[in-house]
Order: C-alpha cells, then structure tokens, then sequence
C-alpha cells in the first residue's frame, strides 16, 4: 500500500533546515534519510510520508503545521555577535545555540502572554545607559536604584546562594533570567534578549558559579544599552566598536560587584605587589564578592591598585592552572530543579499560576516548562 506523502513546499523544508544550523549531510543522519532523499525533497522531486515529515518537524525544532504554511516566515535576526575573537572568525552557532536562542524568545513571549491572561502588569520602568556615561557611576546609580545592600551580600554563603540571589534581583525588577542546556562554554557564556518589557539573560550552566555571575550582569549592562547580544565577556572582539561595547559592559559588572568605595579602604589590597601572600589576598577577595579572581585583578588595575605587568603575570598564572571538572554525583541536579534552572523563578511561577488558575491545562504547563507531568507537583512544592 502506497504510503502517506505530505504535499509541502520545498521551501518551507529548506527554511526549516537552514534556520536551525544543521548542514545538509547532519539533518538527513537525524531524520534518517538518505542525502539523495533530503535532496530529492529540497528540490521539490519527492516528497516526504507523514512520519518523515513528523521526524524532520522534531529535528528542526519546528511544529508540523509549520511545513503548512504559504512560505517560509520572517525569521528575527540573531542577536548581535560580540564573540569574535583577535585572528578568529568566531565560527557560525551551533544547532543547539539556535535552539537555545529560539527557546528563550519563546519563553520570554509565553511570559508577556501570561501576564496579560493574568491581568498582571509587567514592568514600564527600566535603567538606559549610553556608551558615553562613566561605568563606575552607572554601576553605584543602578546599585541604589535596585537597592542591594552590602549587608545582605556579607550573608551568603556561597557563590552558589549569590547567584541564586543575583538572579532573584534582577527578576524583581522585571528581568527574566534563563538557562542554556548542551552548549559548551567555549561557543557561548551567555546571551541576552533587550526587548522590552521582560528583555531576557541566558546563562551557561557549564560555567563556573562566580563567572556565571558576572556574566549576568555584562548582559544587564548590554540590556541597559538596549543591545542584545551573544557574548563571552572574557574574549576581546575583532571590531573596536564591539570591542568597546564589550570593554564597557565589563568594567560595568566589575564595579557593580565589587564597588569602588568598598575596594579602595579594603586594607589588604594595601601595596598589595610587594605582599607575598598576594594571591591569598585576591583569593579571599574573590571569595567575599562571589566574583572570579581575574575580575578582582581587573578591578584592582581600574582603580590603580596594582600595575599593568602585576595584573599581566597573575592572570597568566591563573589562565594556566588546570580545571577540575565536578564528578556527576556532584552535578546530580532533580529533574524539577532543573527545570526551575532552565526557566527560572519568574517565567516558572507565571506558568505555574496559569495552570492553578485554570488558564491554562496541565499538558500546557508540561510543554511550556520542558517538564514531564508527573514532576510538575514536585515544581509546585518548590515555588509555592
């Protein structure tokens, strides 16, 4: 018995393949076809069944009815690219950045959707910056205006238990915090979406908590700048408007950690080049402002506590140090928590609520959270 074909566009099918990253010789290995097959239907020669069209829609990450459609739809630029290396061409994203990256404009949609069918208002008021401002002031202005207190930094434990902090601050203020899953640090640290309200920073969980940190607020700065961006704030761009952009976003989260005010009467950092124990000092600063020992050093650089070829020699020894990977029963996470990572508070709880108030049905709250139904009372218990 002849079986099924699905009359779509050639089109539609080149669209859907070409926006998720894949190659052609990767997408027709994950449907299962030959390339002469995926060829044959590029070229509008041969069509798929049903059930092929079915398993090209979950390789590429798109809904069935999307094949459907009169043509291929207008696709929103990726965000701008800030990783581009000295000598490198930064390389295209991978598959699972653009998924990821479509991930998050979709939550950050679902998120501005639910809030209307709660009747819930959303943020107006957001910080602007401009490239010509002093990021030491910024930094100060936006501490006060989201009123951190140092006091309740000196409480946290952890660098874990001040990212956990870090993030619940910027959602208060009306900022959604996500987080990547599959991608290597080496392509992407984080990214952000500045659309207003609700603009979105996803973080890479492959980082270290203390530069995970930091980099949540080098996106708040490109988020102020109404910029967002796909980064990796310890690389230097090829392009010196980037470049300038990137060095400006730096100094702003440095100074927004590790303010000036508390840096500079810190009495250890006192002739801190002749101190022997000068990696024990930046070592235990790095530990009280839950930031990475190369933004101490730079903060120390900014403010002239240390010189060039201290800051030089020190952050060579520490980019030379071997990393210790953590074992799998120490990244043994919940599957509920880490849907709760993946989504974060804000974005999870708006869900959540949805369903509690029967705006939306169980099945609804499975997919838009990425998790399976019987783990969502588990979820429940976490946030309320």
């Amino acid at each position: 018995m002849e079986r099924l074909r699905a009359s779509i566009k050639p089109e539609l099918l080149i669209w859907a393949r070409s926006s998720s990253g894949l190659d052609f010789t990767s997408a027709a290995t994950k449907i299962g076809v030959k390339e002469e097959t995926l060829s044959d239907w590029e070229a509008g020669r041969a069509q798929p069944t049903i059930r092929q069209l079915r398993e090209a829609a979950r390789v590429y990450r798109r809904p069935s009815v999307a094949f459907f459609l009169p043509g291929p739809p207008r696709e929103v630029p990726m965000p701008i690219d800030f990783r581009l290396v000295q000598g490198s061409t930064g390389g295209a994203l991978s598959p699972r950045a653009i998924v990821e990256i479509r991930l998050a404009r979709r939550r950050r949609e679902l998120a501005l959707d639910l809030s209307q069918i709660l009747d819930l208002s959303v943020p107006e008021e957001y910080a602007f910056a401009e490239l010509a401002e002093d990021p030491e002031i910024l930094a100060n202005q936006e501490r006060g205006r989201i009123n951190v207190e140092t006091e309740q930094l000196s409480s946290l434990r952890s660098s874990a238990e001040a990212l956990s902090f870090w993030k619940r601050t910027l959602e208060r203020i009306g900022v959604l915090v996500f987080q990547c899953t599959r991608v290597k640090t080496e392509e992407l640290r984080a990214f952000s979406i500045a659309e207003l309200p609700l603009p979105a920073i996803v973080l890479n969980p492959k980082d270290a908590e203390n530069a995970r940190i930091f980099s949540l607020f080098h996106e708040y700065c490109h988020i102020m700048l109404k910029m967002g961006k796909l980064c990796d704030p310890y690389l230097t761009s090829s392009n010196l408007e980037l470049q300038r952009i990137e060095v400006f976003c730096n100094h702003f989260a440095g100074a927004f950690l590790a303010p000036a005010e508390e840096v500079v009467r810190d009495q250890s950092f006192f002739d801190l080049e002749n101190n022997p124990a000068s990696d024990l000092t930046i070592s235990s600063a790095a530990r009280k402002y839950k930031v990475s020992r190369e933004v101490i050093l730079r903060r120390l650089l900014t403010l002239n506590l240390v010189g060039q070829q201290f800051y030089d020699a020190k952050v060579a020894a520490i980019r030379s140090e071997s990393v210790v990977s953590k074992s799998k029963e120490e990244m043994a996470i919940p599957v509920h928590l880490q849907a709760l990572a993946r989504n974060g508070r804000q974005f999870s709880t708006l869900v959540l609520r949805s369903y509690n108030e029967k705006k939306i049905s169980l099945a609804e709250a499975s997919e838009y959270l990425g998790l399976r139904i019987q783990h969502i009372h588990r979820l429940q218990s976490e946030l309320f």
